[in-house]
């Protein structure tokens, strides 16, 4: 309403004020503090956002490169295509013994490979493929549209031999028994023999380096038939055998439509009682490292490397301004102060450990980038076209044996090796990227940490780190010894404690649930030793230790919440400061003054001392409506194109009054209460207080002041604020004197001292100094003020004198101070004659 807006006006309409509330004498002041507050603010917040924008661009750029490297849609489309069928048959891939394998290997991987997806042709010798005449080719397509490379592989490693103990356990010696280590042989091949078609075949199984074992091959160009026949010969021959520690089968694919190079393996663990464990695995890579669009991501990747070299830069400079340094380059020490982006330690000094390692682990990542790069190019010519390569690879051909060494050897080892090194390759450059992006997390955390209620969350994790570490201690030594308890009870019966280390890590994963005893796995060793292990172990464990680490950053983050609830300035808070001078900015106008121009006059040694009476040199403490024009022409004299009329001195400290100025209001009555005034409060007061007892509640307070036609009955949080300095003795209701009191003040007079207690006679002036502040606050409740409810001085601001920010703040359409007074007083005009009224009701005036 018009008589709302009326007690939150500004400077320009302050006599409007005087006039309906003589009691409140308003001036329009400058106060040191309360400018230096928001212009120190403001350079300090635009200065950590634009950080922390910079540094979430930053991440965002990151997320962008690592995202178009990975191409996962291309690669996990052709891992689910590997992996399927053979999922698909998941009750087959069950293997217990050596035959297990070849059944499995007959009935599942070569039917998936060969059934359905047999093809061959001849090929016209042409310009093109360099034949010299028509050839016959043949191989297979998994899945319709990958091209199997080579053929499968099959890839074990063997233990060593040793010899026997003699005992009557075994057969005697000369029976040929043998026994096996843990040991692997490399040696340079065995060989194999078994009859077919009648006659003995003698193969050689070459030892692979890069694979770390003994490889033979089901050659792609191969018919089904032959592949048959050369797979009942491996089983025939023994090519799995007592030696036989682990055995995989490998098939790698080629997909030229989404243009990635698969390979699904499916390998077995035999350990030496016998046991056998299967995992299936499907790993692509693409087969180019950048797409057709490559330009994109090389000009996104050449943005971040500049950005990190500038970020890596700025922190060199930081750490060599806040940080001792040592005597080796301490003449690198960079003086001044720094308000600039970089996050801070509360003692000044610049983070530097997490950006360390993030920036180092960016730079691994580039050296681990540029040798894929120059691997991709090695497979690039292994793999381009040749005649004699693709005669070996498709040239249809029947089983030959003595040369089967020379095929993998000179042919299909190289391609294989080098996809076994872009594998690892690629995954050990996005396993760095995932602690990258851990980093990143750290390191926007510590941009967060200026933020008084963002930073709560880093000053918890701050605060706990050292209780957490003392607890992970303690949890340490405890789960160490359950460790060997459990190794002691199930080592011999489950895999997960075999091995004190594998128990070690069986009991960390438990802590967090990622580990759990199966029932029938307890029954192995005895049920009642189990339930018992499982008691303590979730006991101790899980119902103390676990829970201190709760109740540890409970505990900080309350002590950090405590410490900023109340004092730090919200997010919302500190986007309303930089959308202040942001919008002023935008708006101009002949009024406009940056902020940094306003600091300097605050500062200025012209503005802050000052002579008194005797020509002593003092401070000032403030700046009156008065003094500024004079000053603000003094000092800002050149700092301005144009020539600094006075009209055009006066339009710019009008608006610095408006936006940075605040309205001091000081009590002043004009005579004591008339007693027809009393009778009128008295009734409206006694029909709210129906029992008689001299009080009324707080909420009908309100109710008795709209009786009362008080302007601002219906704006809660006038009424409230209002409460709060009525009710003297904090009772929680409105009691008779209070009341008369209160209204008394909005008329501008007093209460006779023989109608208060005692006690509110002796606290009469604290009580109106109170009132005072109380209107000084709502009048601050400036519509295009930099100050809000919500915006807290510090003690040094409060010990300067700076006064209490205002309570709400509220939008208002632009223009120019003059329009604004203008829209205000058209508004006021409505309810000029509602004013009079209430001070009329309140006070009357005498009819002659």
């Amino acid at each position: 309403t018009g008589v709302h807006a009326h007690c939150r006006v500004r400077a320009r309409v302050t006599s409007d004020l005087q006039q309906s509330h003589p009691s409140s004498q308003s001036h329009p002041t400058l106060l040191f503090s309360c400018v230096w507050s928001p212009m120190y603010t403001l350079r300090l917040l635009s200065g950590r956002y634009m950080g922390l924008i910079t540094f979430t661009l930053f991440a965002a750029l990151y997320f962008v490169v690592i995202y178009l490297q990975r191409q996962n849609f291309r690669i996990g489309t052709e891992n689910r295509a590997l992996r399927a069928p053979v999922f698909l048959k998941k009750p087959h891939t069950v293997i217990t013994t050596r035959s297990g394998f070849w059944k499995f290997l007959s009935t599942v991987i070569v039917p998936y490979v060969t059934v359905g997806n047999y093809w061959d042709c001849d090929v016209e010798a042409t310009n093109t493929n360099m034949f010299n005449h028509t050839e016959s080719f043949q191989g297979y397509n998994v899945m319709q549209y990958s091209a199997m490379i080579g053929g499968i592989a099959i890839i074990q490693t063997r233990s060593k031999s040793k010899p026997c103990d003699s005992n009557m356990f075994l057969p005697p010696p000369g029976a040929q028994q043998h026994c096996y280590s843990e040991d692997l042989t490399t040696t340079h091949s065995f060989k194999i023999s078994a009859h077919v078609d009648g006659d003995m075949k003698t193969m050689t199984i070459p030892y692979d380096k890069q694979s770390q074992g003994y490889v033979v091959l089901l050659p792609s160009n191969h018919n089904t038939k032959d592949m048959s026949t050369l797979l009942q010969y491996y089983q025939d021959a023994k090519l799995v055998d007592q030696y036989t520690r682990t055995v995989e089968v490998r098939i790698p694919v080629y997909n030229a439509n989404i243009d990635v190079i698969g390979t699904l393996s499916c390998s077995v663990e035999i350990d030496l009682a016998g046991h056998m464990h299967v995992d299936l695995v499907a790993s692509s890579i693409p087969y180019h490292l950048y797409p057709k669009d490559y330009k994109q991501i090389v000009a996104l990747q050449i943005v971040l490397l500049l950005w990190v070299s500038m970020m890596v830069k700025n922190l060199v400079r930081a750490y060599l301004r806040t940080h001792p340094l040592p005597d080796i380059i301490k003449d690198f020490k960079i003086n001044g102060a720094d308000d600039g982006p970089m996050p801070a330690h509360s003692s000044g000094r610049t983070y530097v450990l997490v950006p360390g390692i993030l920036y180092s682990t960016i730079a691994l990542q580039v050296v681990i980038w540029i040798y894929l790069n120059y691997q991709y190019t090695l497979m690039q010519q292994l793999t381009s076209y040749d005649p004699h390569l693709a005669l070996s690879f498709f040239k249809s051909s029947s089983v030959q044996f003595n040369t089967m060494e020379r095929v993998y050897t000179h042919t299909v080892a190289p391609i294989f090796n080098e996809i076994e090194t872009l594998h690892m390759l690629f995954d050990l450059y996005f396993l760095v990227a995932g602690v990258t992006v851990v980093l990143i997390i750290f390191r926007l955390f510590q941009y967060l940490d200026f933020q008084g209620k963002l930073n709560a969350i880093t000053q918890t994790f701050s605060m706990g780190v050292g209780e957490l570490v003392h607890l992970l201690l303690v949890l340490n030594v405890v789960v160490t010894g359950f460790s060997f308890l459990g190794y002691l009870l199930f080592g011999a019966q489950v895999k997960a404690y075999r091995t004190f280390f594998e128990a070690f890590v069986s009991t960390w994963q438990s802590c967090f649930g990622l580990f759990k005893l199966k029932p029938i796995q307890m029954k192995y060793y005895n049920p009642l030793a189990g339930e018992l292990f499982e008691f303590l172990f979730k006991m101790v464990i899980i119902m103390l230790l676990l829970k201190m680490v709760i109740a540890i950053i409970f505990d900080a983050y309350k002590s950090t919440a405590i410490k900023t609830r109340k004092t730090a300035p919200t997010v919302p808070a500190d986007l309303r400061r930089l959308w202040f001078h942001f919008t002023n900015y935008l708006k101009g106008g002949e009024g406009y003054v940056p902020p940094d121009l306003i600091s300097k006059f605050m500062h200025s040694s012209d503005v802050r001392m000052d002579r008194d009476d005797q020509g002593v040199l003092r401070e000032r403490s403030l700046i009156t409506e008065s003094q500024l024009p004079s000053l603000f022409k003094k000092v800002m004299k050149g700092e301005f194109e144009d020539d600094l009329t006075d009209a055009r001195c006066q339009t710019k400290c009008n608006w610095i009054l408006e936006r940075y100025g605040r309205l001091r209001c000081k009590y002043s009555a004009a005579g004591e209460i008339s007693k027809q005034a009393m009778v009128k409060v008295r009734k409206v007061f006694e029909q709210y207080d129906l029992d008689k007892s001299g009080t009324i509640s707080t909420s009908e307070f309100a109710l008795a002041l709209t009786d009362l036609k008080h302007p601002l009955a219906s704006d809660v949080n006038f009424v409230h604020k209002s409460i709060l300095v009525i009710d003297v003795d904090k009772s929680g209701e409105i009691e008779w004197e209070e009341f008369l009191l209160y209204t008394a003040h909005e008329a501008g007079k007093t209460v006779p001292e023989n109608l208060l207690p005692l006690h509110m006679v002796k606290g009469q002036a604290k009580i109106l100094a109170a009132y005072a502040a109380h209107k000084e606050e709502m009048l601050n409740d400036a519509s295009g003020s930099i100050w809000d409810s919500k915006d807290k001085l510090s003690a040094a601001d409060k010990k300067k004198g700076g006064s209490k920010p205002g309570t709400k703040k509220k939008k208002v359409s632009a223009g120019s101070v003059e329009s604004f007074c203008q829209e205000i007083s058209e508004q006021l005009g409505s309810q000029t004659e509602m004013l009079r009224n209430l001070q009329d009701m309140i006070s009357p005036q005498d009819p002659k």
